[in-house]
């Protein structure tokens, strides 16, 4: 669907799906918070956790109005292909969405109207476009690398103003004495040492220069 026209004044409902809570709030164009649900805890269940998600985020577009709703941004632990609109590289997405995409979407435009613009994003690639967003610890930047440290852990990639985006489900996930952790595509993690990947031996090779870039994506 074709998201409508942004009008100043509007909102965007913002919701963070994590390992252990689910958290919502309405941020504006400043990346300013304008209200907040108090996180709650994720449920164990699929249907439960997507029924808390889709209440949350009811209740913050009721809290601010929904007339003023644009859109509603989710962020998934799932590797999901973002829209193409985020995207610098990589594959377009798949013509059937994943289906976390298809019941987010479902779901959102059941309780707000079948017209609100919905996005996933992996919540690595949200977590590095938010912090070079209005609002971010680097607002404005064309060029960043973030190592995002949560239930699990990943890595987002901003070149040029995009997203550096890679589908391949084999994602590195940090440097650690002198090797890598990489999490592997059936789910199990692996310490590779291979004189291949780069090493961080001293404090001054950061892993923003070591791990950046179209190398970081093209190992990823």
């Amino acid at each position: 669907m074709t998201a409508a026209e942004y009008r100043p004044g509007q909102l965007v409902v913002a919701a963070s799906v994590g390992g252990t809570k689910v958290a919502c709030a309405a941020v504006d164009s400043a990346g300013t918070v304008i209200a907040a649900r108090e996180p709650s805890r994720a449920p164990r269940s699929d249907d439960a956790l997507h029924d808390l998600l889709v209440t949350e985020i009811e209740a913050v577009a009721a809290a601010v109005g929904r007339d003023r709703v644009w859109g509603v941004g989710v962020s998934f632990p799932e590797c999901v292909a973002p829209p193409a609109a985020f995207a610098a590289n990589g594959p377009p997405p798949p013509e059937t969405p994943h289906p976390i995409v298809a019941r987010v979407q479902r779901d959102v435009r059941d309780r707000l109207g079948s017209d609100t613009a919905v996005a996933v994003l992996h919540d690595a690639a949200a977590a590095v476009l938010g912090e070079v967003g209005a609002g971010g610890t680097l607002p404005g930047a064309s060029d960043a690398t973030f190592i995002v440290w949560g239930t699990g852990v990943a890595s987002g990639v901003v070149r040029d103003g995009s997203l550096y985006w890679t589908d391949d489900i084999v994602q590195t996930m940090v440097a650690e004495v002198g090797a890598l952790i990489v999490r592997q595509s059936d789910g199990t993690y692996r310490h590779d040492a291979s004189p291949d990947w780069p090493r961080l031996t001293a404090p001054e090779q950061t892993l923003d220069r070591r791990m950046s870039g179209p190398w970081l994506a093209q190992r990823a």
